[in-house]
């Protein structure tokens, strides 16, 4: 259901080891140091293993199942063809992102790219329906000049040709079989995007219902510039 339970990184003596729900708020989920030099205790190994069954408990039934965008990407990444996307499919792909702190470069990541059937590249921006939110539209650019940055790796890791266009694609996750609400700037953005930049709007429906009746999720893809009603 998209929720990561379990990272590892690197640090100046070994490792850093996080388990359970990665909330947003620092702290709440463990992270246990692990020495290069003595590796990783038995007791500390089975503290990782009970948070990250806690947290897929939470996610599965427990207080922490709400829908969200990580789980959306979840469902599309099993089944991109939903939006339009061949495999392979790269879910949440990391690249380096400019800094408005005293940092002058950051990691961001893309929530979802792939090839489509006529072998044009597809930049994906996952958004819910309950999430109005005002730069939707200026997020999707953000991915699209990342995409154009990573152009020859992108190409080489799809195994994309060089004619191969990039086009945004703004999907919007739907439950209730209605259109999604779309912020009142929305129009106002896209109709200040380049015309030169492709773009389109996906809804996918049902998508919560994906585990058990994955047959009921279906995807309408709106006309080329063209926003929801």
């Amino acid at each position: 259901m998209g929720q990561k339970v379990l990272s590892i990184k690197r640090t100046k003596t070994g490792l850093s080891i996080s388990a359970g729900i990665h909330w947003a708020e620092p702290g709440k989920c463990l992270s246990v140091p692990v020495n290069g030099e003595f590796g990783l205790s038995s007791s500390d190994l089975k503290l990782l293993q009970a948070e990250v069954e806690q947290g897929i408990e939470l996610r599965l039934c427990g207080r922490f199942r709400h829908p969200d965008e990580h789980w959306l990407q979840a469902v599309i990444r099993r089944n991109p063809k939903l939006v339009g996307v061949e495999q392979p499919a790269l879910r949440e792909l990391p690249a380096w992102r400019p800094q408005d702190s005293g940092r002058r470069w950051g990691r961001g990541y893309i929530d979802l790219i792939g090839m489509d059937g006529l072998g044009d590249i597809r930049v994906v921006e996952t958004k819910i329906a309950d999430n109005k939110d005002e730069i939707l539209i200026l997020q999707g650019l953000d991915y699209f000049i990342w995409a154009q940055a990573y152009d020859d790796a992108l190409r080489t890791r799809l195994g994309a040709s060089t004619r191969a266009k990039f086009e945004i694609n703004y999907v919007v996750g739907s439950n209730d079989g209605n259109h999604p609400k779309l912020s009142p700037f929305t129009n106002a953005l896209a109709a200040g995007l380049d015309a030169k930049i492709r773009w389109r709007f996906q809804i996918v429906y049902d998508w919560q219902d994906a585990d058990r009746q994955p047959d009921k999720v279906r995807s309408e893809q709106l006309g080329p510039k063209t926003l929801p009603s």
